[in-house]
């Protein structure tokens, strides 16, 4: 009898540790598919962020090329080159 108590009680804690076991597997699991989730969204707004980035610096570049200072020289200053003839619909 007394054999069978100690078998009983072996069964018990190791039991006791399996259980205890996949509990602390299955919330490291949790966390790591939330993480993995976060990580994936922070990866897409740095993505994002890249994009945006990248359009401001063609855009810096082409602020400072001739042709836009002259096109925002004729469009919203009203500016001509020396001995330009400008022309004035007066239809509109």
């Amino acid at each position: 009898m007394n054999k069978r108590k100690r078998s009983r009680a072996a069964v018990l804690v190791f039991l006791l540790f399996a259980g205890y076991f996949a509990y602390v597997f299955i919330e490291q699991q949790v966390s790591l598919y939330t993480k993995d989730v976060r990580m994936n969204d922070f990866q897409t707004k740095i993505q994002q962020e890249q994009a945006i980035q990248k359009d401001l610096n063609d855009q810096q570049k082409m602020m400072q090329s001739d042709q836009y200072i002259e096109k925002v020289a004729r469009e919203k200053l009203g500016m001509v080159k020396k001995d330009e003839k400008v022309f004035i619909d007066t239809n509109k």
